[in-house]
């Protein structure tokens, strides 16, 4: 017995039934969405106490800060890292107008953060993008 398959002009998009390979790429894509709000909180959080801190220039307490500090964008970078690679194997989530618009708004507390961090003197990770001619790279 043979399996039918529909004609590539026919509306064949399975109806009233779901997918589970975009189930999976979708739970997994807002896990990772969930971490990476918690660690750029988190990273906001270490810049406030420090600031309300306002402590001297002692070598130890800026070492605190800055290995939490670290820590914290390590699991950020990480984090985006993973989500670039599900949009990328699965580009619906890309488009996803709530999904995309929390993503969005993290990404700019994120370069808010970044640029805070420069100014205490902790240098901003230098990306692919930035190394670009228009941007004064290579």
């Amino acid at each position: 017995m043979g399996v039918k398959l529909p004609h590539p002009d026919d509306d064949a998009t399975p109806r009233g039934y779901s997918n589970p390979a975009a189930e999976f790429f979708e739970r997994k894509y807002d896990l990772y969405l969930e971490q990476y709000e918690r660690y750029v909180r988190f990273a906001e959080r270490i810049h406030r106490l420090r600031d309300e801190a306002r402590e001297g220039p002692g070598i130890l307490q800026t070492r605190g800060w800055e290995d939490k500090l670290g820590r914290a964008y390590e699991a950020i970078e990480r984090t985006t890292q993973r989500l670039d690679l599900l949009e990328h194997h699965y580009p619906g989530l890309a488009t996803d107008g709530d999904r995309l618009s929390v993503r969005l708004g993290l990404s700019r507390l994120q370069a808010e953060l970044a640029e805070r961090g420069e100014r205490f003197g902790r240098p901003r990770p230098v990306h692919a993008h930035d190394l670009s001619p228009k941007n004064g790279g290579v």
